[in-house]
């Protein structure tokens, strides 16, 4: 099969004057002696065109899926000797990841859980690690490891992240909060443990994450968790509002729904700040929880206060 490559209507002026340039054909020349006579009528009719015929050996290969994790099962081989500690390789297990990331998935995938701990707490103490390796480290291998282990260990993982490296920890976070078969334990655990403040800011950082309908029904609870122990700013209470407006739609019969919504409301009682309170009333209406009649009763206290 050949490719025929044509020369852009741009590049014709150039083309000619290259050609023009040329010097004339050598009479002694032993190629134009043997080839030229019958190739000059070729060469005349496509001074504009190059044809290349394919190249076996370049045709790209697609690596397939089975491929790959192949692939990377051999690159952690190395790293699974349960005869050698792992952190005598580190510099060379760094190396490695840097290049193929995904390495970090198969080894929290693989890595027994003494050696995954141990693994662990090494990279959230040292010091002196690559800050390129600790941002695929916590986009790849924790929220892997999490997902296999969800235990009060991986609860440790996020705090102590969180007291080092609070911009880490947001990858991480983004991670779990978007994948639906995490179970959310020790996200809630996390967020228990945390001051007010620090759920104030982890929450401005979730208002700016793009959740699908299903995501925030999962994460319902997680914020509801968040939210009621933390500082109720503005922007948090703004938050929640537009939250409880976009989830009205999917999740009114969700409980945590109705948690949060009565956590919002007796909130609002307390602020008596202007709100749509037409709009809070629909909300209200609308969700179909065991919280629907406290949530109506503090609806007519703020309704009363207007």
């Amino acid at each position: 099969m050949s490719h025929i490559w044509i020369f852009a209507p741009e590049s014709q002026s150039l083309l000619q004057r290259c050609l023009n340039a040329a010097s004339p054909p050598d009479p002694s020349n032993k190629w134009l002696q043997t080839f030229g006579p019958q190739n000059l009528d070729l060469i005349n009719k496509t001074n504009d065109t190059i044809i290349v015929a394919d190249s076996p050996e370049n045709d790209p290969v697609s690596e397939t899926q089975e491929n790959v994790d192949d692939n990377l099962t051999i690159d952690i081989e190395q790293f699974l000797d349960p005869d050698v500690d792992i952190l005598l390789k580190i510099d060379d297990l760094v190396e490695k990841c840097l290049k193929t990331p995904k390495i970090l998935v198969k080894l929290a995938e693989t890595l027994p859980t003494s050696v995954a701990e141990k693994f662990i707490e090494h990279i959230i103490t040292a010091e002196e690690l690559k800050t390129d390796f600790l941002q695929i480290f916590y986009k790849y291998f924790i929220p892997t490891y999490i997902k296999r282990e969800n235990s009060r260990f991986c609860t440790n993982i996020l705090l102590k992240t969180h007291a080092k490296y609070p911009h880490l920890l947001k990858i991480t976070l983004k991670i779990i909060l978007k994948d639906v078969e995490i179970e959310n334990n020790v996200i809630n655990d996390f967020f228990t443990n945390s001051n007010s403040d620090e759920l104030t800011k982890l929450l401005e950082f979730i208002s700016d994450v793009d959740f699908s309908p299903e995501q925030y029904t999962h994460n319902l609870f997680s914020i509801y968790t968040a939210y009621k122990s933390c500082t109720k700013t503005e922007n948090i209470q703004n938050y929640m509002f537009t939250l409880l407006k976009h989830c009205n739609n999917f999740s009114s019969s969700d409980k945590n729904y109705g948690k949060l919504m009565l956590a919002f409301l007796q909130q609002e009682k307390g602020l008596k700040k202007n709100i749509d309170v037409l709009l809070l009333e629909e909300l209200v209406e609308r969700h179909k929880t065991p919280f629907k009649r406290p949530c109506l009763s503090i609806l007519n206290e703020i309704k009363g206060n207007k």
